[in-house]
């Protein structure tokens, strides 16, 4: 039998916190696991739109995937936080085809502290 590991992470496109207990559990002391950087590269060289374009997907993929690499273990995935980057990972993520089954789910959050995140994530999971 599987043993059920959660993790929580607040996104924008910008960057991620992974939230975490040291083994996966629903309780315990979450922290931060890691913080995770979009390479947002917006240039002046590329008068391109069409080019700026493709560049930025690249780099959104990128970015989905080193999240996806951070959390391939999980099977309970929390993710929050404003706009619509928590809904494109999960569509990333359910495009992965990934062996594990995750259980998903989002919501939205403003910009909060790493504090706020990590007490947001405890309560989403320990209720």
């Amino acid at each position: 039998m599987n043993k059920k590991k959660v993790v929580g992470i607040w996104m924008d496109h910008g960057h991620a916190y992974v939230v975490a207990t040291q083994d996966g559990s629903a309780t315990g002391d979450f922290s931060l696991i890691k913080k995770i950087e979009s390479e947002h590269h917006r240039s002046e060289n590329y008068k391109n739109e069409k080019v700026e374009l493709s560049k930025s997907k690249l780099e959104l993929k990128k970015f989905f995937k080193e999240i996806a690499n951070e959390i391939s273990d999980e099977t309970d995935i929390f993710i929050f936080g404003p706009g619509t980057a928590q809904e494109e990972l999960r569509n990333f993520l359910n495009d992965a085809h990934s062996l594990n089954p995750k259980k998903i789910e989002l919501a939205t959050a403003d910009h909060i502290t790493i504090n706020q995140i990590i007490a947001k994530v405890k309560l989403h999971f320990e209720g």
